[in-house]
C-alpha cells in the first residue's frame, strides 16, 4: 500500500485507511502486508502483526518516493499494489506495473470531482484495475471524467468500531469543566483546519436559535489552525456567550464528548467541504444516540438512503432553515438510528474481503484489466 497517512494520522482518510489495513491483515491466511504512509503526526496504535508499517519515508517527498521504491524492490512479488489518493498514483502505478499486480485506487469526494492538477495521475487514473469509493457520487464524478471503461469499481462505505460509542450519560467533570450544567447543546467535533465544515454556518444561525431555545449553548470541539478566526467570528456575531471551543479531544475521550451534545451539527457548505451524510463523525454521533443535522446532499440517490440515517438535511446557506433544523433535533430524545448496525466493522470486513476476492479472481484469469463490473451475492449488506 502507498499511503497518504493511516495509523497515527488524523482525519477520515486515515481512519479508512487503518480500517483496509485491518481488513487486509485478516483476509485469507495471514498475507503479509506492507503500507508506506506519507505523513504520521501522533504515535501509531494497535497495528496488526503481519503488518509492515514502513515509516522510513516520513520527513518530505524524495524521503517518502525512496521509501516505496525500496519497500517495492525488497518484498514481493506482490498479489495487490493498493494506492490510498489519486496524487499518489505516479509512485504507485509504475510500481503495480513493475510487479505485474493489480492496482486499486481509493478515492473519497473532491479530489476526484474533476482533473487533478497532477498530469500523470490524470493519466494513470484511466489505467488502473480497480476503483474503491465510499460514496455512489465519488463514483459518477470520477467516471465524468476519467476513461474508467476497463476498471471495475466498488462502493465501500465508511465503518466504525461500535463498541467504543453508545448512548451513556454525560460526564459529569466534562460538564462541570464547560459549564454545561442546566444547558442544551449543540455540538460539533472535527479538526478546525478546514473553513466552513459547518461550523461559521452553525454561529450565523445561534442567534436565531437563541430565540427558540433559549438554554441553548454551541460546544465546538477540536483544535485546529482555524481555531483562532472562528473565535473572533463568533464575537463579531455576538454570540460568543453561547460558544465554547473546547480544544483538542482525546481519542480515548471522544464518545464522552459527543454525548455531551443534545444535538451534533455539521452543515458545511464550502466549495471544499463534502456534503456525504456518512462522514466519520456522523456515524460516531449517532453511535452515542445523537440526533445529527447535515448539509443537504447533493446526490439525490445518498439523500434518499444515506441521508435517511440523519434527524435532518438542511441547506446550509439558509440560516433560518438550520436553526429550525438544530431546534427541531434538540428535541428529539437519544436513540441510536435502526440500520446503524449496517456501519460497524464486521459488515465492512466482510464487504472488503468480497471485493478482494473479486480482484484477486479477476487477476488470474487473462487480461484481466477487462474485469466487469461487480456481481454482488444477495446476502452482503447493502452497499457492496
Amino acid at each position: 500500500m502507498i499511503a497518504t497517512d493511516g495509523f497515527g494520522g488524523h482525519g477520515g482518510i486515515a481512519l479508512y485507511t487503518c480500517n483496509i489495513l485491518r481488513g487486509l491483515c485478516t483476509y485469507g491466511p495471514r498475507p503479509d502486508v506492507v503500507a508506506v504512509p506519507r505523513v504520521m503526526p501522533f504515535a501509531p496504535e494497535s497495528i496488526p502483526e503481519n503488518l509492515d508499517w514502513d515509516v522510513s519515508g516520513l520527513g518530505g517527498k524524495g524521503r517518502y518516493a525512496r521509501a516505496v521504491v525500496r519497500a517495492a524492490l525488497r518484498g514481493g512479488p506482490f498479489d495487490l499494489v493498493l494506492c490510498t489518493h489519486v496524487h499518489l498514483l505516479p509512485l504507485a502505478y509504475p510500481i503495480a506495473r513493475l510487479q505485474r499486480a493489480p492496482i486499486v485506487l481509493f478515492v473519497y469526494g473532491i479530489e476526484v470531482k474533476q482533473p487533478t492538477g497532477k498530469s500523470l495521475a490524470n493519466r494513470w487514473v484511466s489505467r488502473v484495475d480497480a476503483v474503491v469509493s465510499i460514496r455512489r457520487n465519488t463514483t459518477r464524478a470520477l467516471r465524468s471524467w476519467a476513461m474508467l471503461d476497463g476498471a471495475a469499481d466498488y462502493l465501500l462505505e465508511n465503518a466504525i468500531d461500535l463498541s467504543r460509542y453508545g448512548i451513556a450519560a454525560k460526564a459529569p467533570d466534562l460538564v462541570e469543566r464547560f459549564g454545561l450544567g442546566g444547558k442544551r447543546v449543540v455540538m460539533t467535533l472535527s479538526r478546525l483546519g478546514e473553513q466552513y465544515i459547518g461550523v461559521d454556518e452553525v454561529l450565523a444561525a445561534l442567534g436565531r436559535l437563541v430565540r427558540e431555545v433559549p438554554d441553548v449553548v454551541y460546544l465546538v470541539g477540536g483544535d485546529g489552525p482555524d481555531l483562532p478566526r472562528l473565535r473572533e467570528k463568533a464575537k463579531s456575531l455576538g454570540v460568543d456567550g453561547r460558544v465554547v471551543f473546547t480544544g483538542f479531544v482525546p481519542d480515548e475521550r471522544k464518545a464522552d464528548y459527543y454525548r455531551l451534545g443534545d444535538a451534533y451539527a455539521m452543515p458545511g457548505s464550502g466549495p471544499d467541504f463534502d456534503r456525504y451524510p456518512l462522514r466519520f463523525a456522523f456515524l460516531e454521533a449517532m453511535a452515542c444516540g445523537v440526533p445529527v443535522v447535515g448539509a443537504r446532499c447533493e446526490d439525490d440517490e445518498e439523500r434518499a438512503l444515506d441521508g435517511a440515517l440523519l434527524a435532518r438535511q438542511v441547506d446550509p446557506r439558509d440560516a433560518d432553515a438550520t436553526a429550525r433544523a438544530l431546534a427541531e433535533a434538540l428535541a428529539i430524545p437519544k436513540a441510536i438510528p435502526p440500520g446503524l448496525e449496517r456501519f460497524g466493522y464486521p459488515p465492512f470486513e466482510a464487504r472488503w474481503h468480497h471485493i478482494l476476492d473479486e480482484i484477486l479472481a479477476a487477476k488470474r484469469r487473462p487480461h484481466y484489466r477487462s474485469v466487469a463490473q461487480k456481481n454482488v451475492p444477495a446476502n452482503l449488506p447493502r452497499g457492496t
